[in-house]
């Protein structure tokens, strides 16, 4: 073994490389330093000498727009000398902030001689000259004297910047290599000095060296020796036949933390390693007994030095002399290691019982072995139940599939996963998804299988039930177009119909008409009922009386049903802003539900009354004005487990239900500000309690006649693609007094719009459809007229009344919506809103 070199030797060896490594470093950064210095010097100069020419090359521009504007004071030519100019200026001012060799390129004399004269131009194009305009030709002409002259004092100083550049260059780049030669030889002369001391310390150390080999040499057989026993991963002890340590390995100090100087004889080591009196007792009369034989092997829990406490395996062996060798090997963390598999198996098995999944596992054989307590919630049987084979727990029809897949885990040795059934041991039949898995044996062969069954019944049922809502959104979606186009239809006629009815004078014409009338209301309430299934968005709110509203709904929905139906409905009941479609869905549900909760008939009772409700008379309502709706049935009842499900989507007790119905009512009534509550007990009957915010109705309100007409005067331009709904509202608006103008697209819209302005003809209002197949409709003509007008009446008329436009018009820019079919009465009531100005009422039915 070689003798470690003295620290001094370390430390000297160390100084010289750090100073070879220093002069080296030093050397060869100075010469790149010095070159790159030389290298950036031509190119830092050339960029500087680069941004006067630029600078030289604005004011050139500068000079010349000056002289056309000289020449043609033309507003054109002004302002462009304006913007060379401005220009000039901020190439002058971004000179003064990047310029660096002052001296060499003269920046800061070119700055003087130009900063000064662009500064004036800025003055004089803004101000004049002494009670000249700017534009005047005298301006113009001092302009250019100006400019022409700082402009030969720049391209003087340019010129003379770039003789002085280059003398500077040279002087600059003869004294870098002077400098970088003298540098060169004093490193030279310091790194020969650097080589002499190492000359010296290579003879220094070889002398060390060889009086290294000889105490090596002497020490040889006593390192030999030590090595043995301080190598070896065992405590050694040696004790003479009296008690006395004689010797200890540094694997023993290792170990327990005692050195000899600790410890002299056995009595001290084994009060200090065995400190519990009766404990101590114990392992002495033990060690005792056992060196009787010569050699004992004993395991004891000793206390080290620190404290700690360790397995110890105890091996002693008597030799000729009487003196005892004995070792010492640490067992602790063996005993921790089977401690801890111990316990692993112990957490294992109870996480098989806590998985909420069915688990069985198989022996190699096919015997099931374990089965966790979820196997038996879930299929009853118990592991005895189970290994007795009387089970029936795989149909005939899936056990030659689970075979296969059983012999697939065997032969990929990888899981499988397939979806099967098994019975329980009540005879049900489950829906499982089924994983196996081959359990490895401590050979690494597959010692058995592990199966874990899920349930996915219910998620079966739930995944076939969202497919179903999935079809009746299909359906929804063509019932709403199918509603639409209705709609469009009913609206000619139902326009037509209101329009010979006000322009008539014989009492019999118009009682006819008044009823035909009635029939199309019961068509449109139908064309609802459609766009109400077709599941709208946004609620298309309105203030209006919920009577005969609620009556009207309710009957409606019972149509053919052998139940009786009450209603308590007062007549000062508050308005509300509701929309009639979609809380006639939800009246519509309601009341279908109770219908089928009384299959052999019954009774249902509707009620309506004001209330007030305060901060906290009902949670999840604001305190205000509310009409509480109560839907009220003999029927069954609902079990009370149902109860807090039966807004859940897609959650239903009946066998043809989509669950939809009760979560699209909520929903609704979620959206219109209000609260839907439910109260039912087993064999009783339900009530359903629904809030929506109140209005108390307004004196005007009150007093208004229903068959005032807005009478008018001006242009309206309509928009629609049916013709005979446009002549439809032609005639309405010109019953109203108005000059009409009809097209069928948005294009056309546009031209009208642009042309009456033109002609100094503008349009009163205009009226757009929403929807225009193969052309532009509604949404983006308005967009279009919002661009230069913001204040012209414009509004939407439309079938589709869930749609989002509909909903909110002024988002999207229209004034207000209108719903397709409407009345005389119904384009009146829009008109007195939003027409103010021009807004004259006559009393049509004296006519």
């Amino acid at each position: 073994m070689k003798k470690a070199w003295p620290i001094s030797q370390i430390l000297l060896l160390g100084s010289i490389l750090i100073a070879i490594g220093a002069v080296l470093t030093t050397l060869c950064w100075t010469n790149v330093t010095l070159r790159s210095v030389g290298r950036n010097l031509p190119t830092t100069l050339i960029k500087e000498l680069i941004s006067l020419d630029k600078v030289l090359d604005h004011l050139s521009e500068v000079v010349f727009q000056a002289e056309l504007h000289a020449a043609d004071p033309a507003h054109s030519n002004f302002n462009l000398l304006k913007e060379k100019v401005q220009d000039a200026y901020e190439a002058v001012n971004g000179l003064r902030r990047t310029y660096v060799f002052d001296n060499l390129v003269q920046a800061s004399k070119f700055h003087a001689v130009v900063a000064p004269a662009i500064s004036d131009l800025q003055i004089w194009l803004a101000e004049g000259i002494s009670g000249y305009p700017p534009q005047s030709e005298i301006t113009a002409q001092i302009i250019l004297s100006r400019i022409v002259t700082a402009y030969k004092k720049a391209r003087d100083l340019t010129a003379n910047s770039r003789l002085n550049a280059q003398k500077r260059f040279r002087d600059e780049t003869a004294r870098l290599d002077h400098f970088q030669y003298s540098v060169n030889w004093l490193f030279m002369l310091t790194l020969a000095i650097i080589l002499i001391m190492i000359v010296l310390f290579i003879h220094q150390h070889n002398l060390k060296t060889r009086e290294f080999k000889i105490q090596t040499a002497l020490a040889g057989q006593r390192d030999l020796l030590n090595s043995l026993f301080e190598n070896i991963l065992l405590g050694i002890t040696v004790w003479d036949n009296k008690g006395q340590l004689l010797f200890t390995n540094g694997y023993f100090t290792k170990l327990t933390g005692y050195t000899d100087l600790d410890i002299t004889d056995v009595t001290e080591f084994f009060d200090k390693a065995f400190p519990d009196p009766s404990y101590r007792e114990k392992v002495m009369g033990a060690w005792k007994e056992s060196l009787k034989e010569g050699m004992a092997v004993r395991e004891y829990q000793i206390v080290c030095k620190n404290g700690e406490k360790k397995d110890i395996e105890f091996r002693g062996t008597l030799m000729p002399d009487k003196r005892a060798l004995v070792s010492m090997a640490d067992t602790t963390a063996a005993n921790k290691a089977r401690a801890v598999r111990r316990e692993n198996q112990l957490r294992m098995k109870a996480i098989l019982e806590a998985i909420p999944d069915p688990m069985v596992m198989y022996s190699r054989t096919g015997h099931p072995e374990y089965v966790n307590p979820s196997f038996t919630r879930v299929f009853g049987w118990t592991l005895d139940e189970f290994r007795s084979g009387r089970v029936s727990f795989v149909p005939e029809k899936e056990q030659d599939l689970t075979e296969k897949k059983v012999k697939e885990v065997y032969a990929t040795g990888g899981p499988v996963r397939f979806e099967t059934k098994r019975y329980t041991k009540t005879g049900q039949v489950l829906d499982i998804f089924m994983g196996a898995a081959a359990a490895t044996g401590a050979d690494g062969q597959p010692g058995g299988l592990v199966i874990n069954l899920t349930d996915v019944t219910e998620k079966n049922i739930l995944e076939a039930q969202y497919e179903q809502a999935q079809k009746m959104e299909s359906l929804g979606t063509l019932a709403g177009g199918i509603a639409h186009d209705f709609n469009n239809l009913l609206s000619g006629i139902y326009g037509y119909m209101d329009l010979a009815r006000l322009k008539t004078k014989e009492p019999k014409i118009r009682e006819y008409l008044g009823k035909a009338h009635a029939s199309s209301e019961r068509a449109k309430g139908l064309t609802y009922q459609l766009l109400t299934f077709s599941k709208g968005g946004a609620p298309v709110k309105k203030v209006g009386p919920l009577v005969p509203f609620l009556e009207e709904a309710v009957r409606f929905a019972l149509s053919g049903a052998n139940v009786a139906c009450r209603f308590d409905l007062p007549e000062d009941l508050w308005m509300c802003d509701y929309d009639r479609n979609q809380m006639g869905q939800v009246i519509d549900n309601l009341t279908i539900n109770a219908h089928h909760a009384m299959p052999s008939g019954g009774g249902i009772t509707v009620k309506a009354e004001n209330i007030q409700i305060g901060r906290r008379d009902h949670h999840g309502l604001e305190p205000g004005r509310y009409v509480k709706i109560s839907i009220a049935d003999t029927g069954m009842g609902i079990p009370v487990k149902y109860l807090s499900k039966i807004f859940d989507p897609f959650f239903t007790t009946k066998q043809k239900g989509s669950g939809l119905g009760l979560a699209t009512s909520y929903s609704i009534v979620k959206r219109h500000g209000g609260k839907i509550d439910v109260q039912s007990k087993l064999g009783s009957g339900s009530v359903f309690t629904i809030f929506l915010p109140g209005l108390e109705a307004s004196s005007e309100q009150k007093a208004e006649k229903a068959n005032a007409v807005f009478q008018g005067s001006g242009r309206i331009l309509i928009m629609d693609d049916e013709k005979m709904i446009r002549e439809m509202l032609s005639g309405m608006l010109e019953y109203m007094g108005f000059e009409v103008e009809s097209v069928e697209e948005g294009g056309q819209v546009l031209s009208a719009w642009e042309r009456s302005l033109e002609q100094e003809n503008p349009f009163r209002a205009v009226i757009l459809d929403l929807t225009v197949p193969g052309g532009m409709g509604g949404k983006d003509a308005v967009r279009q007229i919002r661009k230069k007008d913001q204040h012209l009446p414009v509004f939407v008329a439309s079938g589709y009344s869930e749609d989002q436009v509909m909903a909110s018009p002024g988002t999207f820019g229209f004034t207000a919506s209108i719903e397709k079919p409407f009345t005389v009465h119904t384009l009146s009531q829009l008109f007195k809103q939003y027409l103010p100005a021009w807004n004259v009422c006559i009393d049509k039915a004296s006519n």
